[in-house]
């Protein structure tokens, strides 16, 4: 059975997940949420934006977004307007 379901009602799409939300995989991304406005390295899945890329660590992750802020201060932007980003994992600010 697949992991994640697509179902429509009334219009509206929604995103049904077959298996816990903290499911560990091997792999890590880069998340944002915007209940707190921020981005976060994960081996976690099923949030509100999710990175294509997949790492083999948090530190890559980490390294990964301190190197592209540019690409996630325009994801960001999509979002919420914003002048800079937050990075939970290393709880700093990028401009």
């Amino acid at each position: 059975m697949d992991k994640v379901i697509y179902s429509f009602e009334n219009g509206i799409r929604y995103l049904e997940i077959d298996e816990p939300f903290n499911t560990k995989y091997p792999t890590w991304i880069v998340a944002f949420c915007p209940d707190t406005n921020s981005f976060f390295v994960t081996n976690e899945r099923h949030f509100f934006w999710e990175s294509e890329e997949e790492f083999d660590s948090e530190e890559a992750g980490i390294y990964y977004f301190e190197h592209q802020t540019q690409r996630f201060m325009n994801v960001a932007n999509q979002m919420v307007h914003t002048e800079r980003i937050w990075l939970e994992n290393t709880q700093k600010w990028y401009i």
